[in-house]
């Protein structure tokens, strides 16, 4: 039973696993398995409730979001009471069910999945596609930079004062990780036992990627939310000074991006080709996977990437920042050109400029770099992250516990 809260206005990388996960479990090797999902829906054309069985006989519940969000995910009383209201939904829908799991795929969703157990039984997953406090970089960066040199310094006792996270974490009977930085994480400051921790990166079925047409004009590449988190404005502002060294390239920027961000942003960086593709479909970014030059994954924080693993099934070379899974996904010099972040007390995270000017700068005048570090990166994409190896320990992980 998977529970997921979906937006209408972006798509997330829980849905690009979910949607792979939905492929591969179809495999005649796990007929034995049903998958039911419960969404929360981000959707104000969405009123009431759309609860059904399809033609499989599996559930498939839209439960539209509570418009007083703010409130629901900060307030424990309402937020429980809220996804009660939730179960009294389904609860006729699954009662006859049997060795149910419940994997929760947003920590917004840990008190839906803790409801259901109590009145349906079954087990719990926690599905922890993120680190919750690293959100706080976004939101309270001044926040961030203190739950940052604490957990640095190994002071967990006092990071998880300052965090005040009010997710429980003893609920769960097993939790996914995508990287061991999580592991870690929930071992040092939550006390998670190790035994209770699970790693499995994502996987993503093959595609046709034959014939990459790297040639020509110099494209740079850049796939997902245009955001402070994910690196994407100090990108632009290090590739402002790569262009005013004399390289000429363009920028194509697909991921969602507002007006007037995007007016924004083109007259701050003038001297530079952007192209703003906001969301496309996945058959148009695998034409660009096969045609840009290079890509860039310059997040602040992430766990095990989808862009970078689409890209590295496509073989592009990858300047990637070295922080969290990615640092676990990519090897420098071998599969990705990795950049350091350095971290000030005062100013926060930066990337190291110079480095990744550096880098970009390779890879923009050296061919057989591109080419070397993107076929190692085809092989790692071919040992690590199969959408088949994914199922395959997720569903052994469904084995063990029910």
């Amino acid at each position: 039973m998977h529970l997921h809260v979906r937006h209408k206005r972006y798509h997330t990388g829980i849905d690009r696993y979910l949607e792979m996960y939905s492929n591969g479990i179809k495999s005649e090797a796990y007929s034995d398995i049903r998958v039911h999902r419960i969404y929360i829906i981000d959707d104000r054309d969405i009123i009431f409730p759309r609860i059904r069985f399809t033609e499989e006989g599996t559930l498939h519940a839209l439960i539209p979001m509570v418009y007083d969000n703010l409130l629901v995910s900060l307030d424990v009383f309402w937020k429980r009471r809220s996804m009660k209201i939730v179960v009294d939904m389904v609860k006729p829908y699954l009662q006859r069910l049997s060795n149910l799991v419940f994997q929760s795929h947003n920590l917004y969703l840990s008190v839906l999945a803790e409801e259901l157990k109590n009145k349906l039984g079954g087990k719990i997953i926690m599905h922890l596609h993120c680190l919750p406090w690293k959100f706080t970089y976004n939101e309270n960066e001044e926040l961030y930079n203190k739950l940052h040199r604490l957990y640095e310094a190994g002071n967990f006792k006092e990071f998880n004062e300052l965090e005040d996270s009010k997710i429980d974490y003893g609920v769960p009977d097993k939790i996914i990780c995508l990287s061991d930085a999580a592991k870690r994480y929930l071992m040092n400051t939550k006390g998670v036992p190790e035994d209770k921790i699970d790693i499995i990166m994502n996987g993503l079925a093959p595609a046709d990627n034959d014939n990459p047409l790297r040639k020509g004009d110099v494209k740079i590449l850049y796939v997902g939310k245009i955001s402070k988190d994910k690196g994407s404005y100090k990108m632009l502002d290090i590739l402002d000074s790569v262009c005013r060294r004399g390289y000429d390239f363009e920028v194509v920027m697909a991921g969602a991006v507002g007006a007037v961000d995007k007016t924004r942003l083109c007259s701050m960086y003038g001297r530079l080709k952007l192209t703003f593709l906001n969301q496309i479909p996945y058959s148009e970014l695998a034409e660009l996977y096969r045609t840009c030059t290079l890509g860039i994954l310059p997040s602040i924080h992430e766990q095990c990437s989808y862009v970078g693993i689409e890209m590295s099934m496509f073989g592009v070379p990858l300047v990637v920042s070295e922080v969290d899974a990615l640092k676990e996904m990519f090897k420098d010099n071998e599969t990705a050109l990795l950049v350091p972040l350095l971290f000030d007390p005062d100013l926060g995270l930066d990337f190291d400029r110079e480095i990744f000017a550096d880098r970009v700068i390779r890879l923009i005048e050296n061919d057989k770099l591109r080419r070397y570090l993107g076929e190692n990166a085809q092989k790692a994409y071919r040992e690590s992250f199969t959408l088949n190896g994914m199922i395959k320990r997720t569903v052994d992980l469904y084995k063990q516990i029910v």
